[in-house]
């Protein structure tokens, strides 16, 4: 009798072990698809620039998962100079500049927030 409710309690016990396994951890970030180092995604054919970090004297910036340098290329363009909050391309084909914002630019209503100044 004895040896069938310890198999009783070790099956309760392995069970359990395997729904708590199956649990969510509700702290855990929602899952995002992994890119290669300098893979874009196929919908976007946008350039993006997520990071611009200063070494001494060298700049460099972080453009769609590659690590870029000026005089550096990114598909038609060419890295004229990279700054602290943005980077400015010059396109070979089209002869156009481009400027890649590391923060977006917001207007601010000065009557919306009631600031008089």
């Amino acid at each position: 009798m004895w040896r069938a409710s310890v198999w009783a309690l070790v099956i309760a016990g392995m069970l359990l072990c395997v729904s708590a396994q199956e649990l969510r951890d509700p702290t855990r970030p929602p899952p995002t698809q992994q890119l290669n180092r300098g893979e874009v995604t196929e919908n976007s054919n946008a350039l993006k620039l997520q990071s611009i970090q200063f070494i001494g004297n060298q700049r460099s910036a972080l453009i769609n998962h590659e690590r870029k340098y000026e005089g550096d290329r990114i598909r038609q363009y060419v890295i004229e100079k990279i700054d602290m909050n943005f980077v400015t391309l010059r396109d070979q084909q089209a002869k156009t500049t481009t400027v890649l914002h590391l923060f977006s630019m917001i207007k601010h209503s000065d009557e919306a927030s009631g600031n008089k100044l």
